[in-house]
């Protein structure tokens, strides 16, 4: 099960009402022909191969519900698709070709983001001496979101619970923090412990240094819901949110193409 703003979206040819997500609108526009929105990256890859249109353990479980699309330029809550072929392969980025990461924060200081695809090994939260050992939280894994650690004994926490004390909206549905109501609804039985994704570091750009690896090519830039990044359901190896977002984006693809 998902948190209620991560569970579901208006599937239907009508635009959603514009007092909901306003990105969803959006994305009803660019999801649709005749839109005039910027369309999907030219040359999708070709799919893993346990990718399946149908398996419940294939890439496009649950699409249905899912969104994605690109977008002009940098905006909050922002989802940064690696580029494959444009990425740098020294050390330390070619194992990144197929990151997705989202800016969590942007200001005149910079950006941080986290990598939504990688787990930190076998690592748990039980095991990262954060006091939530023999909780319903400790056997949640760990993920790495990036190469800059977390200070001993913090975590980054992203769900899609709204109204948590505490938390701080990255985009609709999509929620940093608010860790000790998140607790207590867990704890309760109220939410999942799998609702809430814990990092143990993250991914920071100096003032202009995003901007120009997007000049370069090396992200392409893009809106997603929650459902999108969130769900992990059919998702195996690290590399999975990124063909899942391919897969999203070939719907963008007319017939013909």
């Amino acid at each position: 099960p998902l948190p209620p703003s991560a569970s579901a979206s208006n599937s239907s040819s009508s635009p959603p009402p514009i007092h909901g997500d306003w990105r969803a609108v959006r994305a009803h526009l660019a999801l649709h022909p005749g839109a005039g929105i910027i369309r999907a990256p030219p040359s999708p890859p070709p799919p893993p191969t346990h990718y399946s249109h149908s398996s419940r353990r294939g890439i496009a479980t649950g699409t249905e519900h899912m969104w994605c699309h690109a977008l002009p330029g940098l905006e909050n809550g922002a989802v940064l698709v690696a580029d494959s072929a444009a990425f740098p392969l020294g050390p330390g980025w070619a194992e990144n070709r197929r990151a997705v990461v989202l800016v969590v924060r942007r200001d005149d200081g910079g950006a941080l983001g986290v990598m939504m695809g990688r787990k930190a090994g076998g690592l748990r939260v039980g095991d990262c001496g954060v006091g939530l050992e023999e909780t319903r939280w400790e056997r949640n894994p760990v993920w790495e979101g990036g190469k800059v650690a977390l200070e001993e004994g913090e975590l980054l926490c992203l769900h899609g619970w709204p109204g948590l004390r505490g938390a701080t909206e990255v985009f609709e549905g999509c929620y940093e923090g608010g860790v000790q109501d998140a607790f207590e609804l867990v704890e309760s039985g109220v939410a999942a412990p799998e609702h809430f994704k814990f990092f143990r570091s993250f991914t920071g750009w100096a003032p202009g240094q995003l901007e120009k690896e997007i000049e370069r090519g090396i992200w392409t830039v893009t809106a997603c819901n929650a459902a999108t990044i969130l769900n992990q359901d059919g998702l195996v190896d690290d590399d999975d949110l990124w063909y899942r977002i391919m897969y999203l984006f070939s719907s963008l693809r007319e017939p013909s193409e």
